[in-house]
């Protein structure tokens, strides 16, 4: 991978779905937030116009003429504020990696290359903002030294204001390895059983409630997919504990996994891998589910070991 200048030329279009990408994340979190599509070229303009007016450079991630993510830092701010002497530093007002390349060190090297023009600038300080619930992001900024400056709270006051904001109160931890873990478990437990290597678990304010796995050939069923039978023993909740949870799986829901969750309204889904099969991921997120595919090598081997021997079992499965 290489982190390069910006080129306008060439550069603009991949720049441009990066940013959509990343307003999209962030208006899972905040529903209030424009959709990209509509702000993407303003938002460009105006990027550019920072850049001419405060020392701004854009770096690239760029992985095989891919552009995979970018950087953009301005060299020359300053608060405007009396009370804080008006300092003056740096800041790295975007930094946006596209999801199928998280986890791979894009965002760190995107940061280094912008830090380090920062102080060939004559920056004495290096400042960034991030969504509080953005963990992966805070994660990435502490790991490179950066420490809390200004924390912004905010509170409703209209009833209904944060009906849509329910994952506010979804775990912190919600990309800990240790429940997509327990999701391979259960995929293992229904191998061992004779069934189909799925294996999915639902937790709510960061405690696993429910665990379940692929049972139709258990069973004799034909809806016990692991999302279903996880689901179905979690028993009735309420819709409050519904939107505090998150479904893991360790493959891709399909359609009628999918729509459970909508039903359901479960704001979360983190999928072990999509590759051996993809489900509706992209109605899921246009119905407003904030959806993680991890690309796990162990999901991925399961399956492909299971199919090379299964074949029939598991074209039945997925309806073919």
């Amino acid at each position: 991978m290489l982190i390069r200048k910006f080129d306008e030329d060439k550069d603009t279009p991949s720049l441009r779905d990066c940013l959509i990408e990343l307003q999209e994340f962030e208006r899972r979190v905040d529903p209030r937030m424009p959709a990209g599509e509509e702000i993407a070229d303003a938002y460009m303009s105006d990027m550019f116009l920072q850049c001419a007016m405060s020392k701004g450079t854009i770096f690239v991630a760029d992985m095989d003429g891919r552009v995979v993510g970018f950087a953009t830092l301005l060299s020359q701010c300053s608060s405007g504020e009396l009370d804080d002497g008006d300092i003056e530093f740096a800041l790295l007002s975007d930094i946006v990696v596209r999801e199928e390349c998280r986890g791979q060190g894009v965002g760190h090297q995107l940061l280094e290359s912008a830090e380090e023009q920062a102080r060939k600038d004559g920056a004495r300080w290096l400042r960034v903002s991030v969504l509080a619930r953005n963990k992966l992001a805070r994660e990435l900024y502490e790991k490179a030294g950066f420490s809390e400056l200004y924390i912004d709270f905010e509170k409703a006051l209209t009833k209904g204001t944060n009906e849509m904001r329910d994952r506010a109160a979804v775990s912190d931890d919600y990309l800990d390895s240790k429940y997509i873990d327990a999701a391979i478990q259960q995929a293992k437990e229904g191998l061992a059983s004779g069934g189909i290597p799925i294996g999915s678990v639902l937790a709510i304010d960061g405690e696993i409630v429910a665990r379940g796995h692929n049972r139709r050939v258990q069973k004799g069923s034909s809806v016990l997919h692991a999302e279903m039978d996880c689901l179905e023993n979690a028993g009735r909740l309420a819709a409050a504990d519904y939107g505090r949870a998150v479904l893991y799986s360790t493959l891709s829901p399909c359609d009628m996994c999918s729509g459970a969750i909508l039903l359901y309204k479960i704001p979360i889904v983190v999928v072990g891998e999509n590759r051996t099969f993809q489900g509706p991921e992209e109605y899921l997120q246009q119905r407003g589910v904030e959806l993680h595919v991890l690309d796990n090598a162990e999901c991925f081997d399961l399956m492909q070991d299971f199919i090379a021997h299964n074949g029939e079992l598991w074209n039945e499965d997925v309806g073919e």
